[in-house]
């Protein structure tokens, strides 16, 4: 078959390593349920308030996307730096990338029923189903925030992966596990501490907190991490 000098074939997956494989799956899996989900949740609200805040200028709106850029850049260092690496210099498949697979689907399923779970009490609320303020039912009776919390256990699940391949590599330095590490531990400070998480809360905050319910379930319901008991469906 004729090619084109200036055009080449895509590499074949044969030539990449397993967990070069899955790690670029698992991840491309990830953006692609999260990017669909945002998306049909604008076409369900009718904006996103987020994205109208970042119009109030064109200066705000280029520094937020280009924040979001620089911000998904480190998050996914550990792909990143698992892909770097030459795929014959990589170790075989052991247990941390077992584990890295089951923290990621733990993590995954977790933000994806999580974010099925908003959109249905969302869809009742519009079709009148209910009166409720906020959403207090499912996983979202154990976290206040559990999609956030199963984005960073999915990112700690690439990070176990990564470090089975970077653990004793003669293509990154030893201390490059904490280059890795940097990823989902920078993910887990923005969205607790900068954005999304403190952000929410005050919105909530404003609009709830004259609720005696609202109280309620702040005092019971952890803003972040999950206590395991009292699950309400």
């Amino acid at each position: 078959m004729f090619i084109p000098p200036h055009l080449s074939l895509p590499a074949s997956p044969f030539l990449f390593h397993p967990r070069q494989l899955v790690m670029s799956g698992l991840t491309a899996l990830w953006a692609a349920r999260l990017g669909t989900y945002l998306y049909s949740r604008i076409g369900q609200l009718g904006k996103d308030s987020r994205i109208e805040h970042g119009r109030m200028t064109k200066s705000s709106f280029f520094a937020m996307w280009l924040a979001q850029a620089l911000w998904i850049s480190v998050t996914a260092l550990p792909v990143y730096m698992v892909n770097a690496m030459p795929a014959k210099q990589q170790p075989q498949f052991g247990y941390l990338d077992y584990a890295g697979i089951a923290v990621w689907m733990v993590g995954f399923l977790m933000e994806t029923v999580a974010d099925l779970q908003k959109s249905r009490w969302h869809r009742e609320l519009n079709a009148k189903k209910h009166d409720e303020a906020f959403i207090h039912t499912g996983l979202w009776s154990i976290s206040r925030h559990p999609n956030y919390v199963g984005e960073i256990v999915l990112h700690v699940g690439n990070l176990l992966m990564a470090v089975s391949a970077i653990r004793g590599s003669a293509f990154f330095p030893p201390w490059a596990v904490f280059v890795a590490a940097a990823g989902p531990f920078l993910e887990y400070l923005m969205i607790r501490f900068v954005t999304g998480v403190p952000t929410l809360e005050k919105q909530q905050q404003m609009k709830n907190g004259a609720r005696p319910e609202w109280l309620e379930y702040t005092n019971k319901v952890p803003i972040f991490f999950p206590r395991l008991s009292g699950l309400h469906m």
